[in-house]
């Protein structure tokens, strides 16, 4: 891989890992840990470890959405910047610093967001503490999914304007290059925004409901219809992450001709050593068969 496919690519990685990993703690979540391991009975240390994680993968991913963005930025608008002075170095050092801060956002919110439903050596009681919590949660996610919006929106008018320009002095090769490069960056802008619609429309309802600590045992039958509530919600949170995280890697991907290139050519390569298995398989049967 050369210098410039690597900078190119270090958030490229990034992103993936974030995306992957938030599908996995997604998974535990929501169909090991609630299902095999109630709140009630758990231990507030299992569900902190993967909470924390699943806001770590989180908080990465947007921060590495905004990484790519703003690498493609400087690559179009600026690409002596980018070629001389815009090191490698630099960029792992960025990409290091976004999982650095997710770390120190992710820690103590997840914390006290698993303290809201299970006791441990933080006390987070539901009538006051916990409805604090989940404000908080709702307006520093609410932040981050503007902040990679508004960057990525930014990037793709950009990039639109200069393709635009590159099309009217006849440079087809570099318009055509700036056309796959902002499919991909139209992909990413689409998958954040029903992301976040996914994640704040459900949020916004749940934040007004009323706290109560009887719903953690579920022993309030006349109230059932507020825990209906919370699992349609939650379901229709989880069904969309789950979708859009699948699709997100699979279109970086489909989307980037360097690396679909290199894919065909690591399965055509499979294909070729396969049929030599087989042919190598066939021909030992056929020896060790009796005359």
């Amino acid at each position: 891989m050369s210098y410039e496919t690597r900078k190119r690519y270090i958030f490229v990685i990034s992103r993936c890992v974030s995306s992957i990993s938030a599908a996995l703690t997604l998974l535990i979540l929501r169909c090991i840990l609630y299902v095999y391991f109630p709140p009630e009975t758990s231990s507030y240390w299992l569900y902190a470890v993967v909470i924390i994680a699943d806001n770590i993968s989180f908080y990465s991913l947007q921060g590495s959405y905004i990484g790519m963005a703003i690498l493609l930025y400087i690559g179009v608008l600026h690409p002596v910047y980018f070629s001389r002075r815009l090191t490698v170095r630099k960029i792992y050092i960025l990409a290091v610093s976004n999982v650095i801060l997710a770390i120190l956002i992710s820690v103590p919110l997840g914390a006290f967001q698993t303290a809201t439903y299970i006791p441990g050596p933080i006390q987070c009681e539901s009538h006051h503490c916990a409805p604090v919590v989940g404000l908080i949660n709702f307006v520093i996610v609410s932040l981050a999914f503007s902040a990679t919006i508004l960057i990525l929106i930014f990037v793709f008018i950009c990039l639109s304007f200069h393709i635009h320009q590159s099309k009217k002095i006849g440079s087809y090769t570099s318009s055509q290059t700036l056309h796959h490069a902002r499919i991909r960056l139209g992909w990413t802008l689409t998958a954040i925004i029903v992301i976040s619609l996914a994640e704040g429309i459900p949020s916004s309802f749940l934040i007004g409901l009323k706290a109560d600590s009887v719903l953690n045992t579920c022993n309030n039958f006349y109230q059932a219809d507020r825990l209906v509530q919370i699992t349609v919600f939650t379901s229709i949170d989880s069904i969309i992450w789950a979708i859009v995280l699948i699709l997100d890697p699979l279109a970086s991907v489909i989307f980037d001709h360097s690396i679909m290139n290199k894919v065909t050519h690591h399965i055509n390569r499979s294909q070729v050593y396969y049929a030599k298995f087989l042919e190598s398989m066939t021909s030992n049967e056929s020896k060790n068969l009796p005359e």
